[in-house]
């Protein structure tokens, strides 16, 4: 009975190291973490008005008396529009569903390395960062990665009628997000709703 008693002991001892070695790397690696513990980072402008995550967002950082559709205030001026993807459940996005994703909704991969909805004329209509640094979206960025969730930016004005730009980025945004499992977040962060687009559409007219 001591051998039998000894032997468990070891096994239990074992277990115990083997719980304990998991946590340390799931607490290292943030692809491992539970996504709904992930916040993605927000940045703001010099003025501390509030921007996406993408780090160097040229639009903003140059135009920083405008502001973001959360942070503007009656009579000020929309700087930009900001959507976000995230993980439906507690398992971050899958890089390569959203490598196919972006493939099949013919989005452009090019400047700063993110992907970009191109108008008929080839005109930047909205871009797509990584959620985490650094924010880039390169394929050794997602090929056999994960990421918490993906932030979607339209600056204003759009070289296209704001209305049809406002509607192609929302249902862009959401096919996008059915394709990859993920849920469509408004600027806040909150499960988009109709009434986020209708908010959109009236904030600009």
């Amino acid at each position: 009975m001591d051998l039998i008693s000894l032997l468990i002991t070891i096994f239990g001892i074992m277990i115990l190291l083997g719980l304990y070695v998991m946590s340390r790397l799931f607490s290292q690696d943030p692809s491992k973490q539970n996504n709904k513990d992930i916040t993605i980072p927000v940045h703001t402008d010099r003025s501390g008005n509030r921007l996406s995550s993408i780090k160097a967002d040229i639009p903003a950082r140059d135009q920083p008396t405008t502001t973001s559709m959360s942070m503007a205030e009656p009579g000020q001026p929309i700087q930009q529009f900001v959507l976000f993807i995230a993980s439906k459940t507690a398992t971050p996005l899958n890089g390569n569903l959203v490598l196919n994703a972006f493939q099949e909704l013919h989005l452009t991969y090019g400047d700063n390395q993110l992907y970009h909805y191109l108008t008929e004329n080839k005109d930047k209509l909205f871009s797509i960062a990584n959620g985490i640094a650094p924010w880039t979206l390169s394929e050794e960025n997602l090929r056999d990665k994960n990421t918490p969730g993906l932030s979607i930016i339209m600056p204003l004005p759009t070289p296209i009628e704001s209305n049809n730009g406002i509607n192609i980025m929302v249902d862009t945004s959401s096919l996008l997000a059915d394709k990859i499992n993920g849920e469509l977040q408004n600027d806040r962060q909150q499960i988009f709703l109709e009434t986020d687009r209708q908010s959109m559409l009236v904030s600009i007219a």
